[in-house]
């Protein structure tokens, strides 16, 4: 389940997992921690609320029940009463309905955490790299702030000495990239124009254990440039967490318009092997919709729960496949 700030996440285990670190509030972090019999995040003084109208309208055709004990339980929950009485409304599709009800609010305050003044960012540990593969990738349209998003985690979370690679057509131009290079370095930061690459590059000689490789718009690569890209981004990907150094792996970040694309050949390895996918649900639902489906097997319950937890806020989600499996988003996690 989740907890906010370091404090509240001991209270409930010894090595609390730290999921995404609040920019503004270093306090509000939210955390993950093993599972126990109360939850952890503060409830709201109506319990009810964290139960949407449209799922009490739900609920209320489900199990057939009348108006007048949705009001009994309205009542219940914003009154001090531990036990709530039914009384002539006593039946099995009522206790079953308030059973349900029970479940959505203990599913929310253990599994889902909003703040809308939150500015979330995604925290990747230094040492599980060298454990397992956090490579991640970023699948949207044009414009859509996917060069955006990886240089804040690669800013936020790569800038203890690590050195960042990045490759691109528009690596020298693109404001992004440079804007990263004058906040981190010209030394941590190399940015290499995808053109220029003629030659097969060696991962661990040239690229360098425990350093962090970005590849830009790979389908915007020229032919006989990506044959070497790719060459190079399949081998980071199925190689990078083995080469470590100070504990510490090879970290590769993709970035794509068409997450099915049949001319990029290190697509296959990207979508194997990167643990934490970035999608752009508020631009191209569609699309998002398509990559979770078929490229992650996420069900169709997993779909309606990630969709609905989205607000228009979030310009972006970060879904991450290994444990805990969650969606992050610049304002809230939801546990998947």
């Amino acid at each position: 389940m989740l907890a906010i700030g370091l404090q509240q996440a001991k209270k409930y285990s010894k090595q609390p997992c730290l999921l995404a670190r609040d920019l503004n509030d270093e306090n509000r972090s939210i955390y993950w921690v093993e599972d126990a019999s109360l939850p952890c995040l503060s409830c709201k003084e109506n319990p009810l609320d964290l139960v949407t109208r449209k799922q009490i309208f739900q609920l209320k055709k489900k199990y057939r029940v009348s108006d007048a004990v949705i009001k009994k339980i309205e009542k219940f929950y914003r009154s001090d009463k531990e036990t709530l009485n039914l009384k002539e409304h006593d039946n099995l599709g009522s206790r079953i309905m308030v059973q349900e009800i029970e479940s959505i609010i203990l599913g929310s305050l253990k599994k889902k955490f909003r703040d809308p003044n939150a500015n979330y960012m995604p925290y990747y540990d230094p040492e599980l790299s060298g454990r397992i593969a956090l490579h991640t990738s970023a699948i949207g349209p044009s414009s859509s702030g996917k060069s955006t998003i990886v240089a804040q985690i690669l800013e936020n979370n790569f800038n203890d000495g690590t050195t960042i690679w990045i490759m691109s057509p528009t690596a020298s131009s693109d404001p992004v990239w440079k804007h990263l290079q004058q906040e981190l370095s010209k030394k941590r930061v190399r940015l290499v124009d995808t053109s220029k690459i003629v030659a097969p590059i060696d991962l661990e000689t040239q690229i360098g254990r425990g350093n962090v490789i970005v590849f830009d718009d790979q389908d915007a690569v020229l032919p006989e440039n990506e044959r070497y890209t790719s060459a190079l981004c399949s081998r980071a990907q199925y190689e990078g967490r083995h080469m470590t150094k100070n504990n510490r792996g090879i970290v590769c970040f993709s970035i794509f318009h068409d997450g099915f694309s049949r001319r990029v050949k290190s697509l296959k390895s990207t979508n194997i092997e990167s643990s934490r996918v970035i999608l752009f649900p508020n631009q191209q639902r569609h699309v998002a919709r398509k990559v979770m489906k078929n490229r992650l097997g996420y069900t169709s319950a997993q779909l309606k729960e990630i969709f609905e937890f989205v607000i228009p806020k979030d310009r972006w989600i970060m879904l991450v496949q290994h444990c805990p499996a969650c969606c992050i988003t610049s304002t809230g996690v939801l546990l998947l």
